[in-house]
């Protein structure tokens, strides 16, 4: 009955606090964050009122989410079932981060939710070279360079030349605040994906550190898996190489 009062949730969320101070942090892309798998292994094992549990281990789940990989994702949510019996949730973390998805696919939706993928649009932009970026709105150093982005952009303009941007491991709604901020809501090729957590292409080229940068040629294979910077003086040389040929 306690759980519907403010205060008993503040209360839960400092025993969480105090529960995580010997468990390890791990690095990660965003920077450091703590094992929340080990937290929700540990608190399944212990004794609490079944509303209480599915509260502790919801905010493990949103957690994990957020910072581990679709299988380890996938495997707690399973676990979280198992023992709350709650699909709402369930089903919630399935369909926000697309797990149920084809993984051999890059999925990417634009700022109008008009949906597409990496293949689609190789095959649509065959004959002409795509420089990628992939970035996200909390990645400082990626929105450092939007500027020489975008002088970049303009010195290719009505060239053979794609500029792609996809944002990757962000939210949707901080995403479309940054595409705003950054002048990318005009931008064709602005893209958010929809799937980052299960793309084999992204295990393909280990995507694991943002910002970067590849380069596909006119016959759509990549050529560069770490191109230059925008801000790189020889972001240009490089891609005079591949308009070339």
């Amino acid at each position: 009955k306690y759980t519907c009062y403010p205060s008993y949730n503040e209360y839960l969320d400092y025993y969480l606090w105090f529960l995580n101070q010997h468990i390890p942090t791990i690095r990660q892309a965003q920077g450091g964050c703590k094992d929340w798998r080990q937290t929700f292994d540990e608190l399944s094992l212990k004794i609490f009122q079944p509303k209480t549990e599915q509260i502790l281990l919801t905010r493990c789940i949103r957690e994990i989410s957020e910072n581990f990989s679709a299988e380890d994702v996938n495997l707690y949510l399973n676990k979280y079932l198992r023992i709350c019996k709650d699909t709402i949730l369930y089903n919630q973390i399935k369909e926000q981060y697309n797990l149920s998805a084809d993984t051999d696919q890059l999925l990417l939706k634009d700022i109008h939710d008009r949906t597409t993928d990496l293949n689609r649009l190789l095959k649509k932009h065959k004959g002409k070279v795509l420089y990628v970026d992939f970035w996200a709105s909390w990645c400082a150093p990626c929105r450092e360079e939007m500027s020489p982005s975008a002088k970049l952009r303009r010195l290719y303009q009505g060239k053979d030349v794609v500029f792609v941007y996809l944002a990757y491991n962000d939210t949707e709604s901080n995403w479309k605040k940054a595409t705003e901020q950054e002048g990318l809501s005009g931008i064709e090729n602005s893209f958010f994906i929809t799937n980052s957590k299960n793309s084999k292409m992204l295990e393909k080229i280990k995507l694991e550190l943002i910002p970067r940068y590849l380069i596909f040629d006119k016959r759509g294979s990549i050529v560069e898996m770490n191109a230059p910077r925008p801000g790189d003086k020889h972001s240009a040389t490089t891609i005079e190489k591949y308009l070339k040929e």
